[in-house]
């Protein structure tokens, strides 16, 4: 099982005509020597956000994201990350609510934020549950305004036959303990993400669309019942989202973690995330180089410091 999983993964390891996932040169075969690549201690491109955007950076969370627990954030780490590397990073909350309540508040954060820092637009990064926020705000409530990307991280686009299964077992009374209306477990399962969501929210044109996908969680992770499930209805899954399910967009590759770990959620070095993020934001600076708007570049040049407004200087080719 293990090897086939390998050689799933492997697939993926590589992103097209765009360069390597994280350092994943074409050189890389096998999955171990990608994971190499993957340590604090690999390459400079690991280290760096190349180019770096101009546009802010808005993350978006999960379903249960609405509160810290404890002193751990949901995005442990990576803001402080992001920033000291260049970039300028905002972390709204918005409540443990179904999808357009929540994408309600995230354009209400948004717009607040826009308003206040003098800035045309944004990207957006979303995790689980947050892509479909994210992707309501921008196509029902017309966020395609502000944001330039929207790219997320095993987003269940298409549902998760968790929740499926979780219904079929009665198991979903348990959610009646949690904060999480009975609602948005039910807008996680995939009969309602292909018949009612998917086709009242379409891409919008002005948006580039990016996504990742999860990996396989450890044996003795609490996701280990969930993935088995998922595996046998949708194929491989980070213990929530199936790789199906979460390709949306352009799809940039695998994550190294489950879907807890890839909000940085591991005291493993090995499965640290922050190197991710730091490529997620490369993939947002090269588009605004490649997309070339003008109102992207001149109004973000005229407020950022000048040591990035001559690093980032972009080429009259």
């Amino acid at each position: 099982m293990l090897r086939q999983i390998n050689r799933r993964l492997e697939r993926y390891l590589t992103i097209g005509n765009r360069q390597p996932l994280l350092g994943h040169d074409r050189s890389c075969t096998t999955l171990e020597t990608a994971k190499e690549k993957l340590r604090y201690d690999s390459t400079k491109q690991l280290e760096t956000v190349d180019p770096i955007p101009r546009l802010p950076i808005v993350f978006a969370h999960g379903m249960t994201g609405s509160e810290p627990i404890g002193p751990i954030s949901y995005w442990w780490g990576v803001q402080k990350d992001l920033e000291s590397l260049g970039c300028r990073v905002y972390m709204p909350r918005v409540p443990t609510a179904p999808i357009e309540p929540r994408a309600l508040a995230l354009k209400d954060k948004i717009s607040q934020f826009v308003e206040k820092e003098g800035v045309p637009k944004v990207h957006l990064i979303a995790h689980s549950m947050g892509g479909l926020d994210a992707r309501c705000y921008v196509s029902r409530l017309e966020g395609f305004k502000y944001v330039a990307t929207l790219t997320t991280i095993a987003s269940p686009h298409r549902g998760s036959t968790a929740a499926d299964w979780l219904y079929a077992t009665s198991l979903y009374h348990l959610v009646n303990l949690t904060p999480i209306p009975y609602k948005t477990f039910f807008q996680m399962m995939p009969a309602y993400l292909e018949k009612e969501f998917n086709p009242n929210v379409p891409d919008h044109p002005d948006v580039s669309y990016f996504s990742l996908a999860g990996s396989p969680p450890p044996m003795f992770s609490p996701l280990r019942i969930l993935y088995q499930v998922i595996k046998r209805r949708e194929g491989e899954n980070d213990g929530a989202v199936s790789t199906t399910s979460a390709k949306w967009g352009e799809f940039l590759g695998f994550l190294n973690q489950d879907h807890i770990q890839q909000m940085n959620w591991s005291i493993a070095k090995a499965k640290c995330a922050l190197p991710y993020f730091r490529f997620i934001a490369s993939v947002q600076g090269q588009e605004e180089v490649k997309r070339g708007d003008a109102l992207l570049r001149n109004s973000w040049m005229s407020i950022i410091p000048n040591k990035y407004q001559l690093e980032n200087k972009p080429s009259n080719s």
